[in-house]
């Protein structure tokens, strides 16, 4: 009797360390953001399917983002730099915003120093080009402003999606069904 209770004993510990760790592998890959990667989704989605609805569910809960208003705040503040995209773990998107606003910053820049003033009636043509090339630098500089206005709610949605994708599977509904694209039909029969 006493090597039976032993032998359940050493299963359940088994199955205790089992779980325990698959709870920390997918924590860390929830917090390294290793989900976003397509490569390691399924390896993620593997441990996942192995713990029970109500832990993922928990991680789920626990997991999502929801400071998105807090990187809107900080990219109307701090325009174009793109630092409210870092601050919600975004680096790729702040980094675009980055470079995109300081390469139209620089384009803008170039622009204007061809259209100064006093430049020669011989010369005009290139105060033309200087100012088409003023109004790409502030067209593409308007752009990574509004963008970076946008990017921190798409950001959250795409990472709340692919983190539902992975711990709650079975809570995914079809994204586009048969009907969802026809109009409605008016039918009135007399």
């Amino acid at each position: 009797m006493k090597a039976f209770i032993a032998i359940i004993f050493i299963l359940l510990s088994i199955n205790c360390y089992a779980q325990v760790n698959n709870v920390v592998q997918l924590q860390s890959g929830i917090d390294k953001q290793l989900f976003l990667d397509p490569n390691k989704f399924d390896g993620l989605a593997s441990i996942s399917s192995q713990l029970p609805l109500e832990m993922r569910e928990f991680a789920y809960n626990n997991g999502q983002k929801s400071d998105a208003v807090g990187g809107l705040l900080l990219n109307i503040f701090l325009p174009g730099f793109g630092i409210g995209n870092y601050v919600i773990g975004d680096t790729s998107g702040g980094t675009l915003n980055l470079l995109g606003f300081l390469a139209s910053a620089i384009t803008l820049a170039l622009g204007s120093s061809l259209t100064e003033p006093g430049i020669p009636p011989i010369i005009r043509q290139i105060s033309t080009l200087g100012m088409v090339v003023s109004g790409i630098g502030g067209a593409g500089a308007a752009f990574f402003v509004i963008r970076g206005w946008i990017s921190p709610f798409i950001y959250q949605n795409m990472y709340n999606e692919n983190l539902k994708k992975l711990l709650l599977p079975e809570q995914q509904k079809l994204t586009h069904s048969a009907n969802e694209f026809e109009l409605p039909v008016l039918s009135i029969s007399f």
